[in-house]
């Protein structure tokens, strides 16, 4: 859920996160070079949500909003496998599992 919009000084140059709601700065927002502009007026990407490339975790390089992404559709498939497929599935990496949920969306089999 979105957080209400403080009243900042100099507002308008801030704009908000629209994954988390936080104020950001413009060199803050990872889409602010973006066309066409992906969000509405005042709303942007920060790296906790959109990630952040230069970080040595897979996590914060995805950031939030891709790794609820990714967490929700990996749940579902841990859900179906059975005991020998589990144990192979959680020998893989996090990016693996991720390349494999991709492919899927790809060919059509999962959204």
């Amino acid at each position: 859920m979105r957080k209400e919009m403080p009243e900042i000084e100099g507002a308008e140059e801030v704009v908000f996160c629209t994954c988390c709601g936080d104020p950001l700065n413009p060199d803050e927002n990872l889409v602010k070079d973006e066309v066409p502009y992906p969000y509405d007026e005042g709303y942007g990407m920060c790296k906790g949500c959109g990630g952040d490339d230069k970080s040595e975790d897979v996590r914060w390089r995805m950031g939030y909003a891709a790794t609820c992404f990714f967490d929700a559709r990996i749940a579902k498939i841990e859900e179906q496998l059975c005991d020998d497929h589990k144990e192979r599935w959680d020998a893989l990496s996090y990016l693996r599992k991720c390349d494999f949920i991709m492919k899927m969306i790809e060919k059509g089999a999962m959204i």
